[in-house]
């Protein structure tokens, strides 16, 4: 009876049947791996057309609750083959996300970014081989996630770096096999080894570059904007020189184009301090 309703709704509005996508959920307050009382959606999909582009969601919500206060959705046994579209138009504050038993090959940032609650996420089960670049940038918030039984290969450079929270990591089977609970030290003790089993692919790396040439033009920018060798003192410059540097040992792959600015600012380095040598003497002959 829900499914007819929502079907004749969409035929309401003008979307075609053809193109519609809906999750026929089960409301109710359950746990969801480690958060417990969560109003969550354990829905199932109605897939005609387009797989991939939710245009409806079922209203029967428990207790007068609404789509804006769901904050889990669940979605086994689905067979979709990347992440669903549009979700976070009728789920906007989504903060635990499982997608088990499915097809998805790879996860990309446009995949989560439109969920910026997200404590965490749950995709075991799946057929994911990458994580891409930048895949949490957008969610920093994740302490939590699950890719247990995924053939995963390969692991863009930078894919944890924005999860200061992240304290329980399951990868197992795969280049990286093994579970990290409740422990953040242990999962930043094992990067490199996650990095090193699991090296990104060529075309992975060519895409890290060119985002590393979109931070070289951020860093000159600022370089632009804010070095002056007639106001900065050898001190400050030196500071500049150092926060540089740090980055650059963030950004492995970027230090073909990162090098430059440093050198750069370098000569404006030594340039104030000759500079501050000959007023010096001029001062004091």
């Amino acid at each position: 009876m829900i499914v007819l309703k929502m079907f004749s709704l969409l035929l309401i509005v003008g979307i075609s049947v053809n193109e519609a996508v809906i999750i026929d959920c089960t409301y109710s307050i359950i746990r969801v791996w480690t958060v417990p009382n969560l109003y969550a959606c354990q829905g199932k999909l109605i897939s005609i057309g387009d797989p991939n582009n939710v245009t409806a969601v079922s209203h029967n919500h428990i207790n007068g609750k609404s789509n804006n206060e769901v904050q889990a959705l669940i979605l086994d046994n689905s067979q979709i083959k990347s992440m669903l579209r549009n979700i976070n138009q009728f789920y906007p504050n989504l903060e635990s996300l499982t997608v088990r038993y499915s097809d998805i090959t790879e996860l990309n940032l446009e995949d989560l970014q439109d969920f910026p609650n997200l404590t965490q996420i749950d995709f075991g089960s799946n057929k994911i081989e990458r994580l891409n670049w930048n895949l949490f940038k957008k969610t920093p918030k994740v302490k939590v996630i699950g890719l247990n039984w995924n053939p995963i290969k390969y692991i863009a450079h930078n894919v944890f770096d924005d999860l200061s929270e992240l304290e329980m990591l399951h990868m197992n089977q795969r280049c990286f096999d093994r579970n990290i609970n409740n422990n953040k030290s242990a999962i930043a003790a094992a990067l490199f080894d996650i990095f090193q089993k699991c090296p990104p692919t060529l075309e992975m790396m060519k895409s890290e570059i060119v985002n590393g040439e979109e931070l070289r033009k951020e860093i000159k920018a600022e370089i632009d904007e804010e070095i002056n060798p007639l106001t900065w003192s050898v001190f400050e410059m030196g500071s500049k020189l150092i926060h540089y540097e740090a980055k650059i040992t963030q950004n492995e792959n970027q230090i073909q184009y990162l090098n430059n600015e440093i050198k750069i600012l370098k000569l404006h380095l030594q340039s104030l301090m000759r500079f501050q040598e000959m007023l010096t003497k001029q001062k004091f002959p």
